[in-house]
């Protein structure tokens, strides 16, 4: 059976295939600072490199019909939704709360983040 990209991508599909999506968070430097994980189909930021994370940066969820949701931090509460995923990352550092980042390594050096 051949592999044929369908026209809306799962949330699962939107992560694992997600090309420019990585690009335009790679390319945005406040979110380069941060520890990218992913957990429930999101992409997340933290400041801390390790667990317990420390999320106060809002994620981002590619939706199944290929636009992005921009989630409010450790909240189901939607900040918007864009047509893409460089409106996306845009969107998300936006509402970065002042003074975030660099990622640290330890909860000690992370005590600033609470």
């Amino acid at each position: 059976m051949g592999s044929r990209a369908a026209p809306g991508r799962t949330s699962r599909q939107g992560l694992s295939g997600r090309g420019g999506f990585d690009r335009g968070c790679r390319s945005e430097p406040t979110l380069r600072q941060l520890y990218p994980f992913t957990s429930h189909f999101r992409l997340c930021f933290s400041s801390r490199a390790s667990h317990p994370w420390s999320v106060r940066a809002p994620s981002i969820e590619p939706l199944r019909d290929g636009r992005f949701r921009v989630l409010h931090p450790r909240s189901p509460e939607v900040i918007g939704v864009t047509d893409t995923a460089d409106a996306a990352v845009a969107l998300a550092v936006a509402n970065l709360p002042a003074g975030l980042g660099p990622a640290v390594d330890s909860v000690e050096e992370g005590a600033r983040d609470q």
